[in-house]
C-alpha cells in the first residue's frame, strides 16, 4: 500500500502526512526502540485499521 492508501484506510487528515510518513517508518524498521516511541496504541489502532 502507498502512503495515501493507508492515510485513507485509518481515515486519517491530508495534513498529518508527515506523521503518518515517520509511524510507518518506524513500523517496517521492527526496531524495538523505535516501536515504543510510536507506542503499542497507535501500533495496535494502525493493526486494527489495516486488518
Amino acid at each position: 500500500m502507498t502512503t495515501e492508501q493507508v492515510r485513507v484506510a485509518l481515515g486519517d487528515s491530508v495534513g498529518n502526512i508527515g506523521q503518518l510518513r515517520r509511524d510507518l517508518s518506524d513500523i517496517k524498521s521492527r526496531c524495538p526502540d523505535r516501536l515504543r516511541r510510536l507506542g503499542f496504541e497507535r501500533l495496535f489502532w494502525f493493526c486494527d485499521c489495516l486488518g
